[in-house]
């Protein structure tokens, strides 16, 4: 046997023999590796044909290994979002400009029993250099943190409940006091600031318990709103009007730029929430300068932007904006009104959302901020 360019063709076999071994090895110890991982792991390839399928993904779909592989992912991992089935074609080899529709999203399984299980969905695919790709996808178990978070959505629910009553019977009882016992003796300046006083705290408490409420409303999907033909124009005189003392109070300029806007498709009582939460915001972080609420008018749609020279947001805290319990560096500052609680924009944005519009903001750190929401015309 002669020897082909220097090597000896003995040596070859038992050569590719001890390469062949190692990577085999070396497999079965990635293979191992991923079956102890306490996530659900697999793979497809570019036909969305299962290529890995890992110990913990063969307990949750109820199959095997040797039989789930080289199968269509479709036919054997049920996954569901917001309860319609999820396929694979929707979340796998996604452009990354694409992926937050799904990347990150709560799923959920069902066994055979109908339990279900909730899972934080996770891929990334690789392409090789034969053209050829796959994609790894995870799913993360959070079926215990689901759980409790709707145990606080419960406790949330039935506390504000509770608080409603007791509040409102002593706003009832100190306008009773200030309006119609009043009448009967005169009260110096400070008892009148006393009173006073106690009617804006009570304001307040019964804001952030309505907030609770929408909180938990929105947790379970109880969000119901009576969407009619509302007559904006008016809305933003009523809200100009209630706002005009505390912006003369502060000092600050609070102009309406609005053009007239006519019938839009809202919830009358719901809109002035989410005025107030925007404005309350606006004049809670604006020191000095101005406020402005201004308008246009699309071919279907009103897009309504609130605009401040307040402390505006740093670009780091952006991501934490209409987030539940989301707040900025400012809104960790405790002010004479409050620091923040975190709910106002996360429950804004659901009553935009639920009113069939979309929300938004820019702005830049000791420079302002401007709040946009849109609203379908009538």
């Amino acid at each position: 046997m002669e020897k082909i360019a220097g090597l000896d063709p003995k040596k070859i076999l038992p050569e590719l023999y001890k390469k062949n071994l190692e990577l085999y090895t070396e497999r079965l110890r990635i293979q191992e590796i991923i079956n102890q991982i306490a996530e659900v792991v697999f793979a497809v390839d570019g036909n969305y044909k299962i290529t890995l399928f890992n110990k913990v993904a063969k307990d949750v779909f109820e199959i095997s290994e040797e039989l789930a592989i080289g199968k269509k992912a479709d036919d054997v991992v049920k996954i569901f979002l917001e309860g319609l089935p999820l396929l694979s074609s929707k979340y796998a080899f996604i452009k990354e400009s694409k992926q937050p529709v799904f990347f990150g999203k709560t799923v959920t399984t069902k066994d055979k029993t109908g339990k279900i299980s909730y899972y934080r969905l996770n891929y990334s695919h690789v392409d090789f250099e034969d053209l050829s790709k796959e994609c790894v996808v995870t799913l993360t178990n959070i079926t215990n943190e689901v759980m409790e978070d709707r145990r606080k959505d419960e406790f949330i629910s039935i506390t504000g409940h509770e608080l409603k009553t007791p509040v409102a019977i002593v706003k009832n009882n100190l306008w009773m006091f200030k309006y119609l016992l009043g009448k009967d003796f005169s009260l110096n300046l400070r008892q009148k600031e006393l009173l006073d006083g106690s009617f804006e705290e009570l304001i307040h408490l019964n804001k952030l318990i309505t907030d609770l409420l929408d909180l938990s409303r929105i947790a379970q999907n109880r969000l119901l709103l009576n969407v009619t033909n509302c007559n904006l124009d008016l809305v933003l005189k009523d809200i100009y009007q209630a706002f005009l003392p505390t912006a003369q109070k502060k000092g600050l300029q609070f102009k309406v730029l609005a053009k007239s806007v006519g019938l839009v498709k809202a919830d009358k009582e719901r809109i002035y929430e989410v005025f107030e939460n925007l404005l309350s915001n606006a004049f809670k972080y604006t020191e000095k300068g101005f406020i402005k609420i201004s308008s246009s008018v699309g071919k279907n749609m009103v897009k309504v932007s609130i605009s401040d020279s307040g402390a505006g947001i740093a670009e780091k805290d952006f991501s934490k904006m209409f987030t539940k319990f989301g707040r900025g560096s400012k809104g960790l500052k405790v002010h004479e009104n409050g620091a923040s609680t975190g709910l106002g924009l996360y429950v804004t944005k659901n009553l935009v959302q639920a009113m069939g519009g979309e929300i938004g903001f820019k702005s830049v750190a000791s420079k302002g901020s401007t709040f946009w929401f849109t609203l379908k015309r009538a």
